[in-house]
């Protein structure tokens, strides 16, 4: 990556530090040694010119966000709500904001990123593209300048600048999530799009220099030189790491990407320190790589060790292909809507993978408990044994940023697996809610292909609805969406003494399906739920704020977001009762 025509033996961590250098050596004149030397064109400071922009950019992105995260933090407690409500500039600020963010699009089965994360991508594309190409020239007039082409060394600095950054967006524990109160899960576009900006960014480092070296006769001598091979052994993995990272393939080969992953991810790390070999400041970027990785490994492996060892899952078959694993535990703490990461001892291959399962528990209740379906790996292991697995625990991890009860009325929105997550933040809202809490209405909408999957989430509902406090008002709409779905007088959803409501409010699609049947607090209905009607009438019902939240399908999470987005447009405009809506979604796969 240097001009030198040899490499010396490595005898410290910064070499070529000669900020300073003259062109003795070069057979060029002293205005051309000018002209080469000035600050966009200096190799002895393309580490200053290139690395750190993309450092100042990256921090810059990360300090608005946190900006953000303690205004959202400070609107959470009750003087902030008192305060910030009260100014109309904070309300539509917030309103435009979460109405650009939310918006999400699909191309036919394919789902877009959300508009939000959307921008941030594009302006880090648009950032790494003017700092690589805007700076001339993108060859040296003659091989008398040196043997680095500029576009070469440019896109090589950019490439180690984001490396730590890379690794942080991966990492479970990371101080961007701390800061930002943004979960690990959502930062993994950042981490693949940064891995492709990378990509391209090492492409452009590497080309040059072989259009250089042919034209110039030298490609065999080159290729002998180990600069050339260790440049080529981290472009391999590289290439493996993000084409792997495409969502059909990466779905379509998970085990096979999961397994490896990080054994690619380490060669290409060990293979870039080599092929950069101390080069001025390079070095720093791998401490700062180090130092991140391994301080979140620590601060994981300490939270485990402090769960302890002696922790073990009873698994219990359900309904409709569905598993219930509870913890016992009295050392481990999370809060509403967070996952863990599980480690099942004793199965097998599956003892050397962790999964993650979002906990439909609240810790009061001095369990974990979660529920998941049978799959084809861990999940069909675990219903096949018929004894307490011992388990290691590492989180907790996501969940809601905020508090849900700094609102004056909840949405819960949830379709199959999503229910864990939202039979967490119900648990929460109903039995470890005070009194004097700003939230005084939750409405559950939860919806699932059979009625064989709802029978073990109703129970679980209903018991948490039996204990609601008075100053609650709880309302829980069930759905049965599998097509040809009918509720008779012969069901047992109808037994006597339960009510027969209005449907005009809570059917799906199907205008002439039967009307649902309320089972003690909650409402059972055919069909899909109307998501848009519900946010609708959740905005504009009464005046207030609205907290919802959504776990569930890409679908349902998609049409949530957009209902919303449209939400915040009327806020914006005047025309919503509601003051301000905050939304949160959680999706199966990351």
């Amino acid at each position: 990556m240097g001009n030198m025509p040899s490499i010396d033996p490595v005898t410290n961590l910064h070499m070529y530090l000669d900020r300073n250098a003259g062109c003795d050596g070069m057979d060029i004149t002293q205005e051309q040694c000018d002209w080469a030397h000035q600050w966009w064109r200096d190799w002895y400071k393309a580490d200053l010119a290139y690395g750190l922009p993309v450092v100042y950019f990256f921090c810059a992105g990360i300090g608005l966000f946190t900006f953000l995260n303690v205004v959202h933090q400070f609107r959470q407690t009750r003087a902030g709500t008192i305060l910030l409500l009260d100014y109309p500039v904070y309300r539509k600020l917030a309103a435009f904001s979460r109405g650009v963010g939310l918006r999400q699009s699909a191309v036919g089965n394919w789902v877009l990123l959300p508009t939000g994360i959307t921008i941030v991508i594009l302006a880090t594309i648009v950032f790494t593209t003017v700092l690589c190409f805007a700076p001339k020239p993108y060859y040296w007039p003659s091989m008398d300048f040196g043997s680095s082409p500029p576009l070469a060394t440019r896109a090589g600095w950019m490439v180690i600048a984001m490396l730590p950054f890379q690794v942080i967006f991966a990492s479970k524990w990371n101080p961007i999530t701390q800061l930002t109160g943004i979960s690990h899960e959502k930062l993994q576009p950042l981490h693949r799009w940064t891995g492709w900006i990378m990509y391209i960014c090492a492409l452009l480092h590497t080309f040059p220099f072989i259009v250089v070296d042919i034209q110039n006769g030298m490609m065999e001598e080159m290729w002998e030189m180990y600069l050339y091979k260790s440049g080529v052994a981290a472009l391999v993995p590289q290439t493996f790491l993000v084409v792997m990272s495409i969502g059909c393939i990466r779905n379509r080969y998970y085990e096979t990407f999961k397994s490896l992953h990080f054994l690619m991810a380490a060669f290409f790390i060990l293979m870039l320190f080599v092929h950069c070999e101390f080069t001025m400041t390079s070095a720093d970027y791998f401490i700062g790589f180090a130092v991140v990785y391994l301080g979140s490994l620590l601060i994981r492996w300490g939270k485990s060790f402090k769960f302890g060892f002696a922790h073990r899952a009873k698994v219990q078959v359900l309904e409709d292909r569905m598993i219930k694993i509870t913890i016992p535990t009295t050392t481990v703490n999370w809060a509403p809507g967070q996952h863990m990461f599980f480690r099942f001892r004793n199965l097998g291959i599956h003892s050397w993978t962790s999964h993650p399962f979002t906990i439909a528990s609240i810790p009061t209740s001095g369990e974990i408990e979660v529920y998941a379906r049978i799959g084809r790996g861990l999940t069909k292991r675990l219903a096949e044994v018929n004894h307490e697995v011992p388990v290691l625990l590492d989180g907790a991890y996501g969940g809601v940023s905020g508090k849900l009860e700094a609102y004056d009325k909840v949405l819960l929105i949830g379709g199959g697996s999503g229910g864990s997550f939202i039979l967490a933040l119900m648990r929460h809202l109903a039995l470890a809610l005070p009194s004097d809490s700003s939230c005084k209405e939750v409405t559950v909408v939860y919806a699932t292909r059979s009625k064989a999957s709802l029978s073990w989430f109703k129970s679980a509902f209903e018991e948490t609805l039996a204990q609601c406090p008075k100053h609650v008002n709880m309302k829980l709409n069930l759905h049965v969406t599998a097509p040809g779905m009918c509720f008779n007088d012969d069901d047992d959803d109808n037994e006597k003494g339960k009510t027969v409501v209005n449907s005009s409010s809570s059917l799906g699609t199907n205008d002439k399906a039967p009307a649902p049947v309320a089972v003690t607090h909650a409402i059972v209905s055919p069909g899909r739920p109307k998501l848009a009607e519900t946010i609708h009438s959740a905005l504009n019902s009464s005046a207030g704020t609205v907290g919802i939240a959504v776990c569930g399908p890409v679908e349902m999470t998609l049409d949530a977001r957009n209902c919303v987005a449209r939400g915040q447009g009327d806020i914006l405009l005047g025309r919503s009762s509601s003051s301000e809506c905050f939304l949160h979604t959680e999706t199966f796969g990351w």
